[in-house]
């Protein structure tokens, strides 16, 4: 549950029978003033805050649909601001649709709101702002009171507790390549008894079934050999130029690589779809801005890659980046991983020697201004006939002239571009439901995403 919510405490029955609560709640999604307000003369006073079987009150579903009109006359009835049973407040579920107005006037509203309370899967409202490339819900966000400099910056106990409530632990499981053996297991069925190679042999042919997720579930239970751990934080700096971060001196304090986003995700289910196999075996993978890494080690644990460098430049990024290649290490075989800090502002590319068979990114341009820096980037680290695969939002700013660049002056041949299948856009969390998949990672199956292919010239 969000950090400092509180439940609203009604007894289940009282909640689950009264009629005018369920109107209440039903006018509200809907948007009907006129019924809402004779509801909420005509019900008890607690009615206006009831709850749903998920815990979403009226406030949540006016707020979330943009019904502005009736999210006032919700707060003018004393409506409480608390989080439903995943932790969600209307505020989050405001910003996660854009709702510019009803974000504000819920700032201006409720005094002890919390911009930084987190949900239970560890994401909050900066994170699904930034997630919605939102400038101005964040701008409003950041200048709220409650993201104070002295309350982040504040003494061990309360960073520590900060911590602990923005930091999270994600389990992935990717469809794997076929012929890459288990490196850590490859020999122990010769030790095992019939019936466990069988029940072993049971548990990889479910893991590897396109259709294992037929309760809406990610990942097999007894797939334990085949996962990814990666963690992530939230992001919690009050200075938007450090969240939004860029090239050269803004790079360094770059917070978006703390967090985990739908595209690292897509560029790694698209690389083991089986179409760049013959590609990616044996060769030398650098990625871009890996962030939290979820492209670079998923290959290197899945994939018969010689070498993956995942780099990136802030150093609390560069610090987690490391954390993430360490916890799944077992798990790489004879590739080798390592982390670089590399930051695209400082690459001179008439002294660069580009070794790299394949470099890979996954939505990393959200300006034109630090486009050159990136292709530079990209020129340097990729040798003359390697691949360039990336991924990008199709409504992300800068997308265009990035396309320009990398063709401008027969640098890049572009190979294929193509939109996102909404077979690579599956919930690839181990455990967790579709709606708990949407909550961690809200813009993978939300936001129209496409596919690069380009080969360098």
């Amino acid at each position: 549950m969000a950090s400092g919510a509180k439940s609203l405490g009604f007894k289940k029955e009282k909640s689950e029978t009264s009629q005018h609560g369920k109107d209440i709640l039903c006018y509200a999604r809907q948007g009907d003033k006129k019924k809402l307000g004779l509801s909420l003369k005509a019900g008890r006073v607690d009615d206006v805050n009831y709850q749903a079987k998920n815990g979403c009150t009226p406030l949540h579903y006016a707020a979330v649909n943009g019904h502005l009109g009736c999210v006032k006359m919700l707060v003018e009835a004393k409506a409480l601001h608390v989080p439903n049973k995943s932790g969600n407040s209307p505020l989050q579920w405001a910003t996660k649709s854009k709702q510019h107005d009803i974000v504000q006037f819920l700032l201006s509203k409720f005094d002890d709101i919390d911009v930084l309370a987190t949900n239970s899967f560890g994401k909050g409202c900066i994170t699904d702002a930034f997630a919605n490339g939102d400038v101005d819900c964040l701008t409003k966000l950041l200048s709220h009171h409650s993201v104070s400099e002295e309350r982040l910056l504040g003494g061990e106990n309360e960073r520590k507790k900060l911590a602990s409530l923005q930091e999270a632990t994600h389990r992935f499981c990717f469809l794997p390549n076929k012929n890459k053996r288990n490196h850590n297991h490859k020999h122990d069925n010769k030790q095992k008894h019939p019936h466990q190679q069988q029940q072993q042999q049971q548990q990889m042919q479910e893991y590897e079934n396109p259709h294992r997720k037929a309760d809406g579930v990610g990942g097999s239970l007894n797939a334990v050999e085949l996962f990814v751990d990666i963690r992530e934080k939230a992001i919690v700096e009050t200075d938007l130029n450090k969240i939004a971060g860029g090239a050269g001196d803004l790079a360094a304090s770059d917070q978006t690589g703390l967090s985990i986003w739908g595209a690292s995700v897509l560029l790694a289910r698209w690389m083991m779809s089986g179409v760049f196999d013959g590609i990616l075996k044996g060769a030398r993978v650098k990625e871009l801005g890996a962030g939290c890494g979820v492209s670079g080690i998923s290959i290197a644990r899945y994939l018969d890659c010689k070498e993956v460098v995942v780099s990136d430049v802030a150093e609390e990024t560069i610090s987690n980046l490391g954390h993430n290649v360490k916890i799944n290490s077992k798990n790489f075989g004879d590739t080798k991983v390592s982390v670089e800090c590399f930051d695209w502002g400082m690459v001179d590319t008439s002294k660069t020697n580009a070794q790299f068979d394949v470099v890979i990114g996954s939505d990393l341009v959200y300006d034109e201004d630090v486009v050159s820096c990136f292709v530079n980037a990209v020129k340097a680290s990729l040798r003359k006939g390697g691949t360039f695969l990336y991924t990008t939002a199709l409504h992300r700013a800068g997308r265009g002239a990035l396309a320009s660049c990398l063709v401008r002056g027969g640098s890049f041949k572009m190979i294929s571009v193509s939109k996102a299948p909404d077979h690579l856009r599956a919930n690839p969390l181990m455990l967790k439901t579709d709606e708990e998949c949407d909550l961690i990672l809200p813009d993978l199956r939300k936001t129209p995403f496409q596919l690069w292919h380009f080969e360098r010239t």
